[in-house]
């Protein structure tokens, strides 16, 4: 019995450094009606990056890096483009991994219409962003108030009504 227990002690040692790696390599959950694509860290770097600082609820100013939201659905496959009629009703919602959501319309995002500076910030002051707010954060410096800026963002989802 006790060889039993150390061979499925070393097998089990052998298989949880491959399933926490797995677990480890932070990936973005992109859906909308008809598809699903999850998009890793390298992925989202490779896209054209913008920065914008901003300061939260009263605190020192952060530089900001990281894809624009519209480039991300693009990449992960999600049609944006061209949009008329009812495809500017629809609606884009990030979610955090603790339920926080923030809501867009689709035609704010669009550079022809709203144009909003929406970003999924992947590095704060050129570093990774800390564990409390990552691995993507989204980043909206057009808004008053920070509420749609949230932090953990692990799914982004297009909808309509």
């Amino acid at each position: 019995m006790r060889r039993c227990f150390i061979h499925w002690s070393l097998l089990a040692g052998l298989c949880l450094p491959g399933a926490l790696a797995a677990q480890a390599a932070p990936a973005l959950e992109v859906s909308w009606p008809g598809g699903m694509a999850h998009l890793d860290a390298a992925q989202l770097s490779a896209l054209p990056r913008d920065t914008m600082s901003l300061a939260f609820h009263g605190g020192p100013p952060h530089r900001f890096a990281g894809p624009r939201l519209l480039a991300v659905l693009r990449q992960a496959g999600v049609p944006v483009d061209s949009l008329r009629g009812r495809g500017l009703a629809q609606y884009v919602m990030a979610e955090a991994r603790d339920g926080y959501r923030a809501l867009f319309s689709v035609g704010e995002l669009m550079e022809e219409l709203g144009n909003a500076r929406v970003m999924v910030a992947d590095t704060m002051d050129d570093t990774a962003l800390p564990a409390e707010d990552g691995p993507f954060r989204l980043v909206v410096p057009g808004d008053r108030r920070p509420s749609r800026s949230a932090r953990q963002i692990i799914r982004i989802q297009l909808g309509s009504p």
